[in-house]
């Protein structure tokens, strides 16, 4: 049965969520309830409706404790892809004329997200070139050097993947949603969306943010390395210190196509808009866009070359 404060305390439905608004409202009572969260209403009598249980819908973990609500409609992301693929000259009309827009899901991705700490000590080999002239004679001085660079970071929302449903390279690369927007999970703002299975536990999503979290350090320190010419890693060693560990679901339109019998994946971002995947190639049109580079570039040598033997 549905959570009494899910429900409306007029006709007993399940509210719905409003992407615009950011409301969770009832379809059958207008206006959005007074524009409110739900939280007050504690007395309402829940018929089952069919849709009870929606958390069930985590199969079987633990109720999400975040949620970031959808604030991109259906139709704001058809729009958006139908652009994105418009502008894709160099995928196959075939594929680009296909209305691919209509088979665009909404679909709620599990994530666990870590939050805590991290030391770093890097050790750097790295070169600094200076360079001088007489009138014999250019000189190039070279000095070596050993680098080291420590240090330490908190970090907080570092998303891993918590289903095998999603490429992980796919969802990072969605990233980042803004966890700031995130509200207490309410099973009502699952309605109208699919939600993707967490099959991954928090275990075995720690080790790629763990991943994560190492080579944006390293990233971090090797830019305070950046007077020198060249800077080669030598040694490396960052201790994650977990803290927080939260469980969490994130908004992505999801679009699964078959093209040549080969699934291809895009998917948006229901925060940002932000759009990620691949897309079948046209290799007939790549070597006619390279070979008319080509001629280009040969006719502007030819008229440099003119130009410079006159």
């Amino acid at each position: 049965m549905p959570a009494p404060e899910d429900c409306c305390p007029d006709c007993g439905a399940r509210f719905s969520f409003d992407s615009k608004t950011q409301k969770l409202f009832c379809r059958f009572c207008t206006p959005l309830v007074k524009g409110e969260s739900p939280e007050h209403y504690h007395e309402a009598d829940c018929p089952e409706d069919g849709t009870a249980a929606l958390s069930a819908r985590v199969f079987g973990m633990p109720e999400p404790e975040l949620i970031i609500p959808f604030k991109l409609k259906k139709e704001e992301a058809q729009q958006a892809l139908r652009a994105y693929l418009h502008a894709k000259v160099l995928a196959p009309d075939a594929f680009r004329a296909q209305n691919h827009s209509a088979d665009l899901k909404g679909i709620y991705l599990p994530c666990w997200l870590f939050a805590g700490s991290a030391s770093a000590g890097i050790q750097y080999h790295a070169a600094r070139q200076s360079h001088s002239s007489d009138a014999e004679y250019d000189y190039t001085k070279t000095d070596y050097y050993r680098v080291f660079r420590y240090g330490t970071a908190a970090f907080e929302y570092v998303s891993g993947a918590a289903s095998l449903s999603i490429d992980a390279a796919l969802m990072e690369a969605l990233e980042p949603f803004d966890y700031r927007e995130a509200l207490a999970f309410r099973p009502a703002y699952l309605v109208g969306y699919s939600t993707a299975p967490c099959d991954l536990d928090a275990q075995q999503a720690k080790q790629r943010a763990v991943e994560r979290i190492k080579k944006a350090f390293e990233t971090l320190l090797a830019r305070t390395a950046q007077s020198y010419s060249t800077i080669t890693v030598q040694s490396s060693s960052v201790c994650v210190q977990q803290g927080v560990l939260r469980y969490a679901l994130v908004p992505v339109w999801l679009l699964t196509t078959v093209y040549k019998g080969r699934h291809y994946y895009l998917a948006l971002n229901g925060q940002t808009g932000k759009l990620a995947g691949a897309l079948p190639l046209s290799w007939a049109r790549f070597w006619a866009v390279l070979c008319g580079l080509g001629m280009s570039i040969f006719a502007l040598g030819a008229i440099l070359l003119k130009f410079l033997l006159q």
